[in-house]
C-alpha cells in the first residue's frame, strides 16, 4: 500500500485550508464593496467599510453588509464562541442562511420577523453547549435611524463630535439552545458622522503593555477620518491579535461641503491631458512633496484615463490590449472621439489642512455605461488579472477609494503626512 509522503500531506493540508478560506469569504457578502451609498436626496454619502482578520484559517467570525433598497441597508457581525472547525462551521452556516434570507425578503424586510426566523433556524442547528454572539442592524438613511438587536456583542460607537460619542450596549443575551428571546431598539443618527461596530476580538486583544485594546478604542475612533486610518492605528498597537477581529467603520460625507477646483472636460485626449497637468500643478502649489506628487498624479491620471477610455469611448480592457499590440490605439481614440466627444467628464479636487499634514480628496465622473464593481472582489483572489489596473495602483497608494453603484463615478481620499 502506497503511503503519501510528507510533502504530499502538506500539499493536501494547504489545499484544504485554502478551500476553507475561500468558503469563509464566500459567506461574506458586501453589496457596498468599494462602493458608496448615496442618499436619494443627493445631499450625503455614506462609506460602508468592513474589515475581517481571522486569527487562524478557520474563523468563528463573519459579517455581511447588504443593500435593501435605495434608502436602507442591513448588516450583521457573527462571533461563534470557541475556535477551530466547530466555530467556523457555525458562523458559515449562520451567515449563509442570513444572506439567503436577505436575498429572498429584501424588498419586504422586517427586522423582528427576520430575527425570529433566524433564531428558530439556529436553535435547531446549535449544539447544547454552543452560544452565538450576533449583531443585527438595519439603517434607514432617509429617516436617519438605526434599528439594533445585539446579542452579547461589544458596544456600538456613534460619533457626533469629540465631546459626544454615544455607546449602544447589547440588548440581548447570546443565542443558544435555551434562549431565543430578543429585543430591538431604535436610535437617531441624524447628527452622527461615523459609526463603529466590532466583534470582541478587537476590544479584548492585548497591547504590548498588557492592557486591553479597549482602553485605546474611543480615542482611536475619535481621531480616525476613515476606516483605513482607524485600522492603521489598531494594528500599530495590536501586533498579534488574540482572536478573530471583525469591524465595520461607516463614515458620512456631506456633499454640501464640496468645494475646491471643479472642472468639466469633453471626451478628447487633449483636454484630458490638460486636466492632468492642472492637477499636478495644483498639488505642487499646495506644498505636496515630490514623492506624493508623483504617486497621486499617477493615481489621478489612471482614474481620469479610465473615465476617458472605458467610460466615454467605451473601449474595454481586452480591446485596448489588442489595439496596443497592433499599434492602433491612438487611431482608435481619434475615431471614437468623433462619435463620443459630446460626452463630458466631471472632475473635482480639494486639499485641506489636517493635523500636521493635508487631506486630498478628488472625484471623477463620466457619462458612460459604468461597470460592475463586483470585479474588485474577484481581484482579491486573482492577482494575475489584467483588469482593474487603475484600481490596483490606487489601492496601494491612497487611503480610500469608492465608486458609485453604476461604476461611473469614483471618489479618492488620501492623507498626506508632513514631510520629514
Amino acid at each position: 500500500m502506497h503511503n503519501p509522503s510528507q510533502e504530499q500531506e502538506n500539499e493536501y493540508q494547504n489545499s484544504q485550508q485554502h478551500r476553507a478560506f475561500l468558503k469563509e469569504h464566500q459567506a461574506i457578502k458586501n453589496d457596498f464593496y468599494y462602493q458608496y451609498h448615496m442618499r436619494p436626496d443627493n445631499r450625503t454619502l455614506w462609506y460602508l467599510d468592513g474589515s475581517y482578520r481571522p486569527h487562524e484559517i478557520l474563523s468563528g467570525d463573519t459579517y455581511s453588509i447588504r443593500s435593501l433598497d435605495a434608502n436602507s441597508c442591513f448588516f450583521f457581525i457573527i462571533d461563534a464562541m470557541g475556535k477551530g472547525v466547530s466555530a467556523s462551521v457555525t458562523s458559515i452556516v449562520a451567515s449563509s442562511f442570513i444572506n439567503h434570507l436577505i436575498d429572498t425578503v429584501k424588498t419586504d424586510f422586517n427586522l423582528p420577523t427576520f430575527i425570529k426566523t433566524f433564531n428558530e433556524f439556529m436553535i435547531k442547528n446549535l449544539l447544547d453547549e454552543e452560544v452565538l454572539a450576533v449583531l443585527f442592524v438595519k439603517i434607514d438613511f432617509s429617516k436617519e435611524r438605526l434599528d439594533v438587536s445585539s446579542y452579547a456583542m461589544p458596544p456600538i460607537l456613534l460619533y457626533e463630535s469629540e465631546h459626544s460619542i454615544t455607546k449602544i450596549k447589547a440588548n440581548n443575551q447570546p443565542i443558544s439552545k435555551h434562549n431565543s428571546e430578543f429585543n430591538v431598539a431604535s436610535y437617531s443618527i441624524q447628527d452622527c458622522t461615523k459609526m463603529l461596530f466590532c466583534s470582541d476580538g478587537l476590544i479584548e486583544s492585548r497591547l504590548d503593555n498588557g492592557d486591553l485594546y479597549f482602553s485605546s478604542l474611543k480615542q482611536d475612533f475619535q481621531n480616525s477620518k476613515s476606516c483605513s486610518s482607524f485600522l492603521k492605528k489598531v494594528y500599530e498597537k495590536i501586533n498579534s491579535p488574540d482572536d478573530d477581529i471583525t469591524l465595520l467603520f461607516f463614515k458620512k460625507y456631506d456633499l454640501r461641503e464640496k468645494k475646491g477646483v471643479t472642472l468639466t472636460c469633453s471626451a478628447r485626449l487633449a483636454e484630458v491631458e490638460e486636466v492632468i497637468e492642472g492637477f499636478h500643478e495644483y498639488i505642487k502649489q499646495h506644498g505636496v512633496d515630490h514623492i506624493h506628487t508623483a504617486k497621486l498624479g499617477m493615481v489621478f491620471s489612471e482614474m481620469i484615463m479610465n473615465a476617458y477610455e472605458h467610460g466615454s469611448l467605451g473601449i474595454s480592457n481586452l480591446e485596448k490590449k489588442e489595439l496596443i499590440s497592433k499599434g492602433k490605439l491612438n487611431a482608435e481614440f481619434e475615431k471614437r472621439e468623433a462619435l463620443h466627444s459630446h460626452k463630458n467628464i466631471y472632475i473635482n479636487y480639494l486639499i485641506t489642512p489636517h493635523g500636521r499634514g493635508k487631506d486630498l480628496r478628488f472625484d471623477i465622473g463620466d457619462e458612460g455605461n459604468g461597470f460592475d464593481t463586483e470585479i474588485f472582489k474577484q481581484l482579491l483572489f486573482d492577482h494575475s488579472s489584467v483588469n482593474g489596473r487603475g484600481f490596483k495602483i490606487a489601492k496601494k497608494i491612497v487611503d480610500a477609494i469608492y465608486y458609485s453603484k453604476k461604476g461611473d463615478h469614483v471618489i479618492i481620499h488620501k492623507y498626506i503626512p508632513k514631510e520629514l
